[in-house]
């Protein structure tokens, strides 16, 4: 067979004769001579125009070629190899991106082999809490219509890609047949935003292939990509806890991703009203790894004390964790905000011993809305209740209790 490498089709050339018995290698010379391996260690020349087989040892084992350089014979390993790079850019040419910002996302799909890639399909799927920017879709410059209102490769299996002035699916080797794809969305905000497209082609073998792409501001290989909208990060990504032991306030926190944050700054009140600053700690910068901070504080002494983070971005912006309130009296104890409340209750418990936590809102009627029941640790910790839509305006009830002590009866309001 003739294989054509740029569209991958297999021409029939014929049988050779005459037929060489078991053939187990093939080899072409610098000068395009085709060479096979007979049987009874024979090796033939073979004429592909006629497909005429000659052979060259005449059956004699001391023709055989069993040693020397052969490089020149050999074939070379034929492949394609691709690569995708994902980034995004806000359209108003600001470093960061707030809520009602757009941005345009550009995926690169480069072939890194030395064969063309066929069969290949991009999918990429509209990230969540953002919005489809309709007919704003382009394949290397060129507006590529919407399906229905939705963007082309965000369906299952997604679409065909090509370099450019190539057949749909035809990836060519080197940086200047890359593929670029471009589309934009229109950002929520107070929202951390991650997607990914995948990449797939058919091997040598018919099997279907796959990538993903990677963030090429990160360290790894095939990485989201991922940013936050209004600020560094939102308070909701931010795990802040606090113990205290003797009289020092041992704190910590726990952060998915910290790429964009230039310094953790933990500020220190003694009514939970005004805030100062009492320490400051340099980001790990570990990617997409979980990262884990502690800080203590045995400056600050009072029975009652108020903590927070004040997270620095390198793009300047700045956001604040959840307040964590610490005392040194022996007592479970807990307290609720905001209040009036609109769509969420965040909790704040102060546990002498770890145990059980069950927090509840109910009607004036005493019927349940809503409990969620934990097993925290001893320290300051923060139960977050997500209330339902339907909630109606009024007045509710908030109770915590440790066990079979009830820590807090509080009235609460819930107005839109």
């Amino acid at each position: 067979y003739k294989i054509n490498p740029n569209t991958r089709v297999a021409t029939f050339l014929g049988s050779v004769n005459p037929f060489p018995g078991t053939s187990n290698s093939i080899a072409v010379d610098a000068s395009g001579n085709v060479f096979i391996g007979g049987a009874y260690q024979n090796v033939y020349t073979v004429n592909l125009a006629t497909m005429a087989a000659t052979s060259i040892t005449g059956g004699n084992t001391s023709n055989v070629w069993t040693n020397g350089d052969y490089t020149s014979c050999a074939f070379p390993v034929l492949a394609p190899a691709l690569t995708a790079n994902k980034t995004y850019s806000n359209i108003n040419g600001k470093p960061f991106v707030i809520g009602g910002d757009t941005v345009e996302y550009r995926i690169e799909v480069s072939n890194t082999g030395n064969i063309n890639a066929a069969g290949v399909r991009l999918y990429d799927a509209i990230p969540s809490s953002t919005a489809y920017i309709p007919g704003s879709t382009r394949l290397n410059g060129v507006t590529i219509p919407d399906v229905s209102g939705a963007m082309p490769y965000s369906f299952s299996g997604g679409k065909l890609i090509n370099s450019v002035g190539e057949q749909a699916g035809i990836i060519k080797p080197g940086a200047a047949y890359k593929v670029i794809m471009t589309f934009r969305a229109r950002i929520a905000p107070g929202q951390y935003i991650c997607n990914q497209s995948r990449i797939t082609l058919i091997d040598d073998n018919g099997n279907t292939m796959f990538i993903n792409s990677d963030d090429p501001a990160q360290t790894g290989s095939q990485n989201p990509t991922c940013f936050y909208s209004d600020g560094v990060l939102p308070s909701t990504h931010i795990a802040l806890k606090g113990t205290l032991f003797n009289t020092e306030s041992n704190l910590n926190w726990t952060i998915q991703t910290d790429q964009q944050v230039k310094q953790y700054e933990v500020e220190y009140s003694k009514d939970g009203r005004y805030f100062v600053n009492t320490g400051k700690i340099q980001p790990l910068e570990n990617g997409s790894v979980e990262n884990r901070y502690k800080f203590t504080d045995a400056v600050n002494k009072d029975n009652l004390r108020f903590y927070r983070l004040k997270l620095v971005g390198k793009n300047g912006l700045t956001t604040y964790s959840e307040v964590v309130r610490l005392s040194t009296s022996d007592v479970n104890e807990a307290t609720a905000l905001p209040n009036p409340f609109t769509r969420e209750l965040r909790v704040n418990v102060q546990l002498k011993t770890s145990g059980n936590v069950a927090v509840s809102l109910l009607d004036f009627q005493g019927r349940k809305v809503i409990e969620k029941v934990q097993s925290l640790p001893k320290g300051s910790q923060i139960v977050q209740l997500d209330l339902p839509e339907h909630l109606s305006n009024g007045m509710y009830i908030l109770e915590v209790f440790v066990g079979n002590e009830r820590v807090l009866n509080k009235k609460m309001i819930r107005q839109n």
